[in-house]
């Protein structure tokens, strides 16, 4: 059964609010150590095809360069061609393919992820938060293996783990 939401299905486009938007991630260095971080410059929208939230398609851009973990030193060279190469890819993408419903406002929203100009299929486990007729909340994770994505730089095989931890909120306001 489909999760439908009349509050939001009375609004067609919901534009993500950048500053209450968060994507952040984590890894681990020297396979004990977790750095954080996150990107300051997040937008997009969720455009509803009907009035189930598995109905809704959701596109979203990051700007590369506004990577942030704390030390500056580590930002400058994560933006590096080491890593995310900003200056030759600058945006990483996500636009949906499909959702299923879990139940208990829960989605898995699929689609493909586009890091260094490489695309991959992933599957972000969503929850709808809180949701009215203008605003809404949507909380999603996954796990990658940025290794996938062309992310293969690590001193001594030690430096840096292969999974990236993902955690998005996504703050929606009625078009």
């Amino acid at each position: 059964m489909a999760l439908h939401t009349p509050a939001i299905g009375a609004r067609t486009r919901w534009e993500l609010d950048p500053e209450n938007t968060t994507v952040s991630f984590s890894v681990k260095k020297f396979r004990f150590i977790t750095v954080r971080g996150r990107f300051s410059r997040v937008k997009g929208s969720v455009d509803l095809r009907g009035t189930a939230l598995t109905d809704a398609g959701v596109d979203v851009e990051i700007d590369a360069a506004s990577i942030e973990t704390g030390t500056e030193k580590r930002d400058a060279h994560l933006r590096t061609a080491d890593f995310l190469d900003v200056e030759r890819y600058p945006t990483i993408t996500f636009r949906s393919t499909r959702s299923e419903d879990l139940g208990q406002d829960r989605l898995r929203i699929h689609g493909y992820l586009t890091i260094r100009g490489l695309t991959r299929e992933v599957a972000l486990d969503s929850r709808l938060v809180s949701r009215d007729g203008e605003h809404a909340e949507v909380v999603a994770t996954t796990t990658l293996d940025r290794r996938d994505f062309g992310l293969t730089w690590n001193f001594l095989g030690l430096m840096v783990g292969d999974d990236l931890k993902v955690g998005i909120k996504l703050r929606l306001h009625a078009m």
